[in-house]
């Protein structure tokens, strides 16, 4: 049974995607976040993040990331150096 007050992890992160979504390009700060009713938004956005959104920080704040842009985590790939070129 869910306390009173306290919301489940599904509901801030349907709440949270939507904000993120709907401010798309633009940065939404943590504060916004909590303004527009997300508790604990770094935690919501850290388990975003562990469930597949994909997500850029910036000091501005967080933002979905348009799908196709390489971030630090995923360093372009690059080819082995001793494997010789298929004819």
């Amino acid at each position: 049974m869910k306390a009173s007050g306290v919301s489940s992890f599904d509901d801030r992160a349907a709440r949270a995607a939507d904000v993120l979504a709907a401010a798309w390009p633009q940065f939404v700060s943590y504060a916004e976040l909590t303004q527009r009713g997300i508790d604990r938004p770094a935690q919501t956005v850290y388990e975003l993040e562990l469930a597949g959104y994909p997500i850029e920080h910036s000091a501005r704040g967080v933002r979905l990331r348009e799908v196709g842009v390489p971030t630090a985590a995923r360093p372009p790939r690059r080819r082995a150096l001793n494997r010789r070129p298929r004819p």
